[in-house]
């Protein structure tokens, strides 16, 4: 027996029937899509829009414009994310965005609610985390603190090596800069006065000195040194950088360079740490032979 619809007093298609009663319903192509079971042929039918046909016989793919079966996304499918003829589940949402291929995915969360972005992923505007006011395009802002575990590089895009901040620009301060280890260049005071401009004849004396108020580890020394008249192998000068107590950690030598003519001597990645107990740091000088008179502009004393 058929029931009418109220509202537009067209027969409602029953869940069951023989399948000569389904043929006799008189349905058109607007009823595409309906399913019905036939009970004398023990069948599940489906109207195509315009006839019956057996449910897993001829029922056509789901598309986007027209219905009929659909296969359900494995987790795999749903994080590949190029699949066109599965459906989604709530459970592939769940699923862990795993590392590859990131080119074809954007930022998404895991299982457990982590933030997972693809080596390529870009956000169009700004980021504020720990609320839900809108930033500023290209802003990152934080309610609370920025943890960055590898480091940190401002105004570039090249590596600043594991945990070292690393500022192309200018960097503001506006309240107390604390720091366990901070990279710098010692300011070395003249100790002598051949060390302000009038040349050095005399060896064995200490040209510069500085004070260490903390645990340092020197990285690199640096002189501009210009000796007069006479330098080669048998005649030059040494200038040593030492503690306090007299431990060379790193010596110059004008051995080698050119007469009348300023030379940069550079030493890089000395790694001698020089604490407080050590009190200080010096630049003293001696000669072999007989050289002519140096001039020295410096020191440039690098330490972390």
């Amino acid at each position: 027996m058929l029931h009418k619809d109220k509202q537009i007093g067209r027969p409602q298609i029953p869940y069951q029937d023989t399948e000569a009663n389904l043929n006799n319903l008189n349905l058109t192509s607007s009823d595409k899509g309906c399913i019905s079971y036939a009970t004398d042929t023990d069948k599940f039918l489906y109207w195509d829009g315009s006839t019956w046909a057996e449910v897993g016989g001829n029922v056509p793919d789901a598309s986007t414009t027209e219905k009929g079966i659909v296969e359900l996304a494995t987790d795999a499918e749903a994080q590949a994310g190029t699949a066109t003829t599965v459906v989604i589940t709530p459970a592939n949402l769940r699923a862990d965005v795993p590392a590859t291929p990131a080119a074809s995915r954007g930022v998404r969360c895991d299982a457990s609610g982590n933030i997972i972005i693809p080596a390529d992923g870009r956000f169009g505007g700004g980021v504020y985390v720990g609320g839900n006011t809108d930033a500023a395009t290209g802003t990152l802002t934080t309610t609370d603190y920025i943890v960055a575990l590898g480091g940190a590089h401002i105004g570039g895009t090249s590596d600043p090596g594991t945990d070292n901040l690393l500022v192309d620009g200018n960097a503001t301060i506006t309240g107390t800069l604390s720091a366990g280890v901070m990279g710098g260049w010692l300011p070395f005071s003249p100790f002598s006065t051949e060390a302000i401009g009038g040349g050095i004849t005399s060896d064995n004396l200490t040209l510069y000195a500085v004070v260490i108020p903390r645990t340092v580890t020197v990285d690199s020394y640096t002189l501009v040194i210009y000796v007069a008249t006479t330098n080669n192998s048998s005649n030059y000068w040494n200038f040593y950088l030492q503690k306090f107590d007299g431990t060379t950690i790193a010596t110059i030598t004008t051995n080698g360079n050119a007469v009348n003519a300023n030379t940069v001597e550079s030493i890089t990645g000395i790694g001698v740490s020089v604490g407080t107990a050590d009190y200080g740091l010096k630049i003293t000088t001696d000669k072999v032979g007989s050289p002519g008179t140096a001039y020295v502009s410096g020191p440039a004393i690098y330490v972390k």
